[in-house]
């Protein structure tokens, strides 16, 4: 089950708490990398895990392979800060399936 349905069912695991208004991506890794999107609350991108790969969709609708990115130490700096969510439609680009 991931994240999103386990918010939408009211159950958590490995101590996520739903009414935290954001996680560490620590607390997200799991189901960051069974398919969830995730971000960060100041972005309109975000990340998914597909294919043994982080893809960065960004704002502006480009989408960019994590080991590409041009400025490494800022996108790895990002994985330390404590202001992660659930990507949606209603807070990302992430389109509807």
């Amino acid at each position: 089950m991931d994240l999103r349905t386990k918010c939408a069912n009211g159950a958590f695991s490995g101590g996520v708490n739903p009414h935290k208004p954001s996680f560490s991506f620590k607390e997200l890794f799991a189901d960051f990398i069974a398919g969830t999107p995730i971000k960060r609350k100041t972005w309109k991108g975000y990340w998914k895990y597909r294919h043994g790969a982080i893809e960065m969709h960004c704002a502006d609708g480009s989408t960019t392979n994590f080991t590409d990115t041009k400025d490494i130490l800022f996108t790895v700096s990002g994985i330390l800060q404590n202001d992660w969510e659930v990507a949606t439609p209603e807070n990302s680009t992430l389109e509807e399936k």
